[in-house]
């Protein structure tokens, strides 16, 4: 070997082992990154896991996929029903009789002693027509949450008020609830309420109902709900 090539071996080789130090430490970091990476990567999927099994077995969630699921097969069924019949459907249910209906939505308590968190209720109602365009009807909802345990029954007096393929509802009435609040006892009050929502027709003898009802004593709170109802004539 030459001396001009030995020179050029001695010159290029603490270059060779920058080059090789640099890539080293480059590997290093990239491996203890990529580790990093996939540990959190791994604790948040695991945590995702955990929140979605607690979402699916909410029961609102589990509430509100029911509902969901019954107006698709319903809205479906009623459909294909008035595709065959070939009836003309009345979206005003001037010739509605009766009727019966499931919900689900949120009361907003006020100044209720060991009730201070928004919960979800769940619940059905019936009517019946006692004059035109005017309705008797009942029911009742339920829920748990925030340590709290709800239970309301309800009578009304409602008037439907028609506006081109809309029902706008107006009713008031009274209430008995039965409550278990934080670090309270089980008690039981009378009550009254006011209130309004809309009526919609999906198809068949299916509606679409949402409500927003003001109810007094044991303090006050604001109920909202939406839910499916079948009317007949």
């Amino acid at each position: 070997m030459s001396h001009d090539q030995n020179a050029g071996i001695r010159c290029f080789f603490p270059f060779l082992i920058k080059d090789f130090s640099f890539i080293f430490a480059l590997k290093l970091a990239f491996e203890s990154l990529s580790h990093n990476f996939i540990v959190e990567f791994g604790l948040g999927l695991g945590q995702g896991i955990v929140h979605l099994r607690k979402v699916l077995y909410n029961q609102e969630m589990l509430r509100a996929f029911i509902l969901v699921s019954l107006l698709f097969l319903t809205v479906f069924f009623q459909s294909v029903q008035a595709q065959n019949s070939g009836s003309q459907e009345d979206a005003t249910g001037a010739n509605v009789i009766s009727e019966f209906g499931l919900s689900s939505g949120k009361i907003l308590p006020n100044q209720i002693p060991g009730m201070t968190e928004i919960i979800g209720l769940g619940g059905f109602r019936f009517g019946y027509r006692v004059a035109p365009r005017v309705f008797i009807e009942g029911g009742a909802s339920t829920g748990n949450g925030e340590g709290v345990r709800y239970k309301n029954g309800f009578l009304s007096l409602r008037a439907d008020i028609p506006v081109e393929t809309i029902v706008g509802t107006v009713f008031a009435g009274g209430d008995v609830i039965h409550y278990e609040g934080v670090g309270r006892e089980v008690k039981t009050f009378g009550g009254g309420h006011v209130g309004g929502g809309v009526l919609a027709l999906l198809g068949g003898t299916v509606w679409f109902r949402s409500n927003m009802k003001f109810v007094v004593n044991p303090g006050t709170s604001m109920y909202i709900d939406f839910g499916l109802t079948f009317r007949f004539p």
